[in-house]
């Protein structure tokens, strides 16, 4: 595992509500740099929120602060990737053809980064050849 990687939306709420595939994030935070876009921090707290979780999406946003999570804001280059990545992914199979604003965001700041995606799966790949996606599930 590299020194760095971007987590998406998915991983963190895995880690979160300590779900399949947890254990794994938790050596990850534990032992890199982890980063995050904004976009992937928004849709963390918000599907938090949703499902129920007992602490405030401030409280939550903290957290992620506390635990060191690079929060990255999303900028021209990542617009014009996330661009890309989406018109790359409607031309796919399923899976990849599934991709979301929130997972191209995340594949986007990877890309600028030169890093690591950490996600739900590593279908994402298939999508253009920079990327590497390694799946916590």
């Amino acid at each position: 595992m590299p020194a760095a990687c971007v987590f998406d939306a998915s991983a963190m709420l895995a880690l979160i509500f300590r779900e399949r595939g947890h254990a794994a994030l938790e050596a990850i935070v534990a032992r890199r740099r982890v980063h995050m876009s904004s976009v992937n921090v928004a849709e963390t707290l918000h599907v938090a929120q949703r499902r129920g979780h007992r602490r405030s999406r401030d409280q939550l946003y903290d957290d992620l602060v506390a635990l060191g999570i690079r929060i990255e804001p999303v900028g021209p280059e990542e617009a014009l990737e996330i661009a890309y990545l989406l018109e790359r992914a409607v031309a796919l199979p399923p899976p990849a053809r599934t991709l979301s604003l929130g997972d191209a965001a995340c594949l986007a700041l990877a890309t600028r980064l030169g890093i690591p995606a950490v996600a739900s799966d590593a279908a994402w790949e298939v999508l253009d050849e920079r990327l590497e996606v390694l799946p916590f599930r």
